[in-house]
């Protein structure tokens, strides 16, 4: 069973600080007076910050996905475009939202291989799947 751990990265914006420490201000205003031991409280409150993780997490996933969507559809429409009218302007176009695009994909495959690195470094010499 794999431990949950809180992305330090999300806390980096403020938006979603202010939303975590609003969530945790109304969890324990609604559930701190009442007669329970302090460690349901604290695993409870434990459970509400991985559901607001989810929660934002989610859809920051949803907005990149829409977003890069919309740069595709976008370099497709100004790819048939260009090969219509052959504008300078256009092709400037073009080749700005293919870098946009670009640099969305190196991040996301810069994210999967430090994912690897660190799975392959936690399951090296260890008896396992990897080893089989």
């Amino acid at each position: 069973m794999r431990n949950w751990r809180l992305q330090d990265s999300l806390l980096l914006d403020p938006e979603v600080r202010d939303h975590v420490s609003q969530a945790l201000t109304s969890y324990f205003e609604d559930n701190f007076p009442r007669e329970q031991s302090d460690v349901t409280i604290w695993e409870a409150h434990m459970c509400v910050i991985r559901g607001t993780q989810m929660q934002i997490t989610a859809r920051k996933k949803m907005e990149a996905r829409r977003h890069t969507k919309e740069l595709v559809d976008t370099i497709f429409h100004l790819e048939s475009q260009h090969k219509q009218t052959q504008v300078a302007l256009v092709y400037k176009e073009l080749l700005e939202a293919r870098a946009k695009l670009l640099e969305i994909l190196a991040s996301q495959h810069y994210q999967t291989a430090q994912w690897s690195r660190g799975f392959f470094y936690l399951h090296a010499n260890k008896g396992g799947k990897l080893l089989a």
